[in-house]
């Protein structure tokens, strides 16, 4: 008979659980442990199976395991559920984060790990969980399509060494069909991230965003193209504030290689900026607006509606549109900025190219409503209503 996990947060229960999934039920539910479960090398959850655990039953990573805690089986996998539990990734007891201390050997894969790897998954849900203290992602899906992640809770503290490149939702290219809702709880980077050249690459199509709520956060959520596209994005009730910006749509790179956007829609957003503290390693760097859009890329089509600011913390445009961005089409419709910071600030900065800007009650409070440093071809402008 296959022994079963201890759960008194001393031995290592990582074979036991693992006999457990490689077991064939189609669900495995673990007991509330008297202490917690304590692994130390990834567990591997196979196609057809949901995994669950009580909503405050924790799953800690061992010190020095410098692992993956949940992975998908090799290969192509389907129908895979994880619901409850908080999985405490456990940074102080791993390595430090490669992108900040890079390894000796110069094997940054042997260090780089996230509590959740999902790699070719069709049919993927996370759900009614907490993510604790990563190293660097709490979460990567590379090559996902049909998946939902909803009701998660982030419980960042210290970082390893320091409180940055800590991303939530993190999606390489390949991922499609999927809706993200209700993340609640501040990451030390992007809370979402879409970044289609990452992994093996591939266009990110077909997302939602829906329900974003954090205080002193780096970001809601970071686009990133650099040959693939990201295209059928919808972001919407983003609340909160962000030290670095709300929403980036990006490209992060000089080699030349364009970003590829099209059909984002932005809406029901209240948001302002946080200040930057000592512990998110920012100070003296580039200050971002709340919607920022780099250079060095195309966006077919974007739509940015009711979106409300009530700054008090820092004077920076609420749009920003960088030199070499081109976009097509920009819809903005029902946007407020209320400053308080003192001093004046456009609530649109544009230094790149607009083909047709559609405006419909935009309310600067007072500011400027559009500082153009670029071209646009057209503005159209609706009353105010």
């Amino acid at each position: 008979m296959t022994n079963l996990p201890i759960g008194d947060g001393i031995h290592d229960d990582t074979s036991a659980i693992q006999a457990l999934l490689d077991s064939g039920l189609s669900t495995v539910r673990l007991p509330s442990p008297t202490r917690h479960y304590a692994i130390s090398r990834a567990l591997h959850i196979h196609s057809n199976t949901s995994l669950i655990l009580d909503g405050f039953t924790t799953v800690r990573l061992m010190d020095g395991a410098n692992s993956h805690m949940l992975v998908a089986d090799d290969g192509q996998s389907e129908n895979i559920s994880v619901s409850g539990g908080i999985w405490d990734f456990n940074n102080q007891g791993q390595a430090p984060n490669p992108m900040r201390i890079p390894p000796e050997d110069g094997d940054y894969a042997a260090v780089t790990h996230f509590i959740f790897y999902f790699e070719n998954v069709k049919n993927l849900y996370v759900g009614d969980l907490t993510m604790k203290d990563p190293t660097i992602f709490a979460s990567t899906f590379d090559h996902v399509e049909q998946f939902t992640v909803q009701n998660i809770t982030f419980d960042f503290n210290l970082g390893k060494p320091n409180a940055t490149n800590m991303d939530g939702i993190h999606l390489n290219g390949g991922c499609r069909f999927g809706r993200i809702t209700n993340l609640k709880g501040a990451c030390y980077d992007d809370m979402v991230a879409l970044n289609a050249d990452e992994g093996k690459g591939g266009p990110i199509e077909d997302i939602q965003i829906d329900g974003l709520f954090c205080e002193g956060c780096h970001s809601a959520v970071r686009m990133l193209s650099r040959g693939w596209p990201v295209r059928r994005v919808h972001i919407s009730n983003v609340f909160g504030t962000f030290f670095q910006y709300c929403i980036g749509i990006t490209r992060y790179s000089d080699d030349g290689r364009e970003g590829v956007f099209d059909q984002v829609h932005l809406s029901d957003i209240y948001a302002s900026k946080a200040p930057r503290l000592p512990v998110h390693g920012k100070e003296g760097g580039y200050v971002y607006a709340l919607i920022w859009i780099e250079g060095g890329l195309t966006v077919g089509n974007l739509q940015i509606d009711h979106l409300h600011r009530r700054e008090a913390v820092t004077a920076i445009p609420t749009l920003s549109i960088m030199p070499g961005a081109d976009i097509k089409v920009l819809g903005l419709e029902h946007i407020s900025q209320e400053n308080g910071t003192g001093e004046e600030t456009p609530v649109i900065l544009n230094h790149g190219s607009i083909g047709k800007m559609y405006l419909r009650d935009v309310q600067e409070g007072g500011d400027i409503l559009l500082e153009n440093n670029g071209i646009i071809s057209e503005i159209i402008s609706v009353e105010n209503c």
